[in-house]
């Protein structure tokens, strides 16, 4: 497809931030407005747009594709995709560390465990971590 816009710009939108192609709001796949929660989010989307020669390639699009699955999927089905997504905290791969003894177990400690100490603070739930491959079922909160 021939590009069909001159300018690229974001605007403060009631609810978030879009992303305007000739002072137009852009829309998701779906035809919902594409209103994006941050204004780096917006600017990220934007670059994108800014980027594309005199034919739009559609696979440049990894922002605005994955704004468009949150926006068109996720939030019409917000419960189910979090239930989903919970279910994965069971098998969660930061929660499962080589044994203490491993070189890698430093490292995951240095990386991983920042992670996962501010989602329990912030969220006020605890994860179970585990040295090793057996599985440990994490607490139901």
């Amino acid at each position: 497809m021939k590009r069909f816009y001159k300018e690229v710009a974001v605007a403060e939108v009631p609810g978030g931030w879009q992303v305007t192609l000739d002072g137009r709001g852009i829309k998701s796949m779906k035809g919902a407005p594409q209103v994006l929660p941050s204004r780096a989010l917006a600017e990220a989307l934007a670059s994108e747009w800014v980027g594309q020669g005199e034919e739009i390639d559609p696979a440049a699009f990894r922002f605005r594709d994955q704004a468009d699955f949150a926006i068109d999927i996720v939030s019409a089905e917000r419960t189910a995709a979090i239930d989903t997504l919970l279910g994965f905290a069971e098998t969660d791969t930061l929660c499962y560390r080589a044994d203490p003894d491993e070189p890698l177990y430093a490292r995951q400690q240095a990386e991983w465990e920042p992670l996962l100490s501010a989602l329990e603070q912030r969220e006020g739930v605890s994860f179970t971590r585990v040295s090793g491959i057996m599985h440990r079922p994490q607490p139901s909160a």
